[in-house]
């Protein structure tokens, strides 16, 4: 039957059975997307006797000891559940589907689905965690298998694992655009008016699919405001603040789900965790579920102190419990403007290393930033708002830096080897720029010779797609790949080393532990920068810039202290660190 049903679907012309493709992914994520709400509603009433849907906070009027009880319970079988699917098997992000590292091992689909649907069970019982993993990861998994019913590419197969992801959101949260915008801008898909019209078709049918269930209705009630013109100052503010919030709690739970417990450690640590919610739930229940009671607890006008406290303890929560070994969203896609202090620090290293003129390439987002941070620095805008997104004409530069700031995005990758192919002038990159390359390493091939590039350990690792076991190891590694691409690696450290592409290597002597904080690498891509636009050679500004680099923070160090060190305090040490050079 199976044969013979794909011997038929082989007649029909490949972008047709791509579409009927992402209609059935659609069609199968909206029914799933029903299918956990009903879970949600089920598990809610055990837990609570009533459900998120049909009161406006789900623990109001509900025991403490129902609360405690039902947090218990969640918790050890919580603990037991995610111990016994990983004991044996390996759960799989969408971003590792995505990547095919399930080629590696075998992607067990029961598993995996039991894996999503208990974090449904988890949160319908009050882990603070969000709902909206479940759904994405579901489709998700649907995905391959239609693939391979309609014996679609492995390049097909891999954007349609993103469209069921945007499915999944799209199901639950009735927001087939905004889960349009997530699968090109968080999942990195490479935007395209075909891929665009297939994302939107997959993500509008899960939500008229799971719209004859799932309501529509607004989340949260929002009193009645007023805005009187003299107020408008808050919004720049508000937005200033955020912003690093946002990026700062995304950085936490990459790093917290990156070590998250998977072995027997489990079977304690997140029953204990459970337990710490019990005795913080008696004193504010809201910080329990998904994060809706407490937006709304915040919407309802509490006062700035309350705000404050509650966002810090769900945010800790939240880590504390993906630590513990617990799965669920955070629902915190990563935008590039979160991103615009690498592209502020990188402009003023280069401004204070004696560049005549600075032009920064931005979003046209980061534009009032960038103006307001750096105003010596000219800017030009991106097309885009949000992102890098096209390469530019850059004959009329003596250098160019990249990176700091630039994001992961897939149409920004491919902006940014556009961008190499066509400078002509030396070239230096970092951060992000680094990191896309190790993401599309075949990409290497097409780095022009002398460019400087300035990975540390983890970067070089993603480079050379192994890892090292000792640091002389990984110098070698870095020296072979220099020798290799005919190219110039900063091997960033304590004792930064150069290696080039004759296969010398020099070590230099300046610098300090202190300096291994965020945005120190920005600042040495602009130094270096600075010194090849006033016409010092690859090799000359990259040991003059490391040089630089580590005596600024090495005087720094002396008045500040290693534990007080930021990344600005090395631009601001510059010139001190020129005028050495020159005593």
């Amino acid at each position: 039957m199976v044969h013979e049903l794909r011997r038929s679907l082989q007649k029909i012309p490949y972008n047709l059975k791509l579409v009927l493709a992402v209609i059935m992914l659609g069609l199968v994520t909206g029914i799933f997307g029903i299918l956990l709400h009903y879970l949600l509603e089920l598990v809610e009433g055990i837990a609570f006797g009533q459900t998120e849907h049909n009161t406006g906070f789900l623990t109001d009027g509900v025991a403490t000891s129902r609360i405690g009880f039902s947090l218990i319970i969640v918790g050890v079988s919580s603990a037991l559940i995610w111990y016994f699917l990983q004991r044996k098997a390996k759960i799989f992000s969408i971003k590792a589907q995505m990547k095919d590292e399930t080629s590696q091992y075998k992607l067990h689909f029961l598993k995996q689905l039991v894996h999503s649907i208990w974090q449904i069970v988890a949160v319908g019982g009050g882990a603070p965690i969000g709902k909206e993993a479940a759904p994405r990861e579901i489709g998700a998994l649907f995905a391959r298998p239609i693939a391979n019913i309609f014996s679609l590419s492995v390049k097909d197969q891999i954007f349609l694992i993103a469209c069921g992801a945007g499915a999944g959101l799209a199901a639950v949260y009735q927001v087939p655009l905004t889960s349009v915008f997530f699968v090109f801008e968080t999942l990195g898909i490479a935007l395209s008016v075909k891929r665009f019209f297939l994302v939107g078709l997959t993500t509008y049918v899960s939500a008229f699919i799971a719209g004859f269930v799932v309501s529509d209705h607004a989340l949260y009630q929002i009193p009645a405001m007023t805005w009187q013109l003299g107020d408008m100052w808050l919004v720049p503010l508000l937005v200033l603040f955020l912003t690093p919030l946002a990026w700062l709690f995304s950085r936490f739970n990459k790093q917290v789900s990156s070590k998250r417990i998977k072995d027997k450690r489990i079977l304690y640590t997140l029953p204990v965790t459970f337990l710490f919610l019990v005795g913080l739930a008696s004193h504010l229940p809201h910080l329990l579920g998904n994060g809706r009671m407490m937006a709304q607890e915040i919407l309802n006008g509490s006062n700035a102190k309350t705000v404050i406290l509650l966002f810090v303890l769900k945010a800790a929560v939240v880590l504390v419990t993906l630590w513990a070994g617990a799965y669920g969203g955070t629902l915190t896609p990563s935008f590039a403007l979160g991103m615009a202090g690498a592209a502020v620090l990188s402009a003023r290293a280069c401004l204070r290393s004696g560049v005549g003129k600075l032009t920064a390439h931005v979003p046209q987002a980061l534009y009032p930033i960038l103006q307001t941070a750096v105003p010596e620095a000219m800017v030009h805008l991106d097309t885009n708002e949000q992102f890098f997104s096209e390469a530019i004409d850059c004959d009329s530069y003596h250098a160019v830096g990249l990176g700091p700031g630039l994001g992961l995005n897939e149409t920004t990758a491919i902006a940014l080897i556009a961008q190499i192919r066509r400078a002509q002038c030396p070239l230096v990159i970092d951060a992000d720029a680094i990191n896309i390359f190790g993401n599309h390493r075949a990409w290497l091939q097409q780095l022009p010779k002398d460019i400087i590039m300035t990975p540390h350990q983890k970067e070089l690792e993603q480079l050379t797609g192994a890892t090292s076991t000792s640091s002389y190891e990984q110098l070698m590694k870095a020296s072979e790949f220099a020798q290799h691409f005919e190219c110039y690696i900063i091997l960033k450290g304590h004792y930064s080393a150069l290696c080039l592409p004759d296969g010398n290597i020099y070590f230099n002597t300046t610098g300090n532990p202190g300096m291994a904080t965020a945005g120190s690498g920005d600042v040495l891509t602009g130094i270096i920068t600075a010194l090849l636009a006033r016409g010092y050679s690859q090799r000359e500004a990259s040991l003059l810039g490391m040089y630089l680099h580590g005596l600024s923070g090495d005087l720094a160090v002396k008045e500040i202290g290693e534990e007080s060190l930021i990344a600005n305090d090395i631009i601001n040490f510059l010139p001190k660190a020129f005028k050495r050079l020159n005593d």
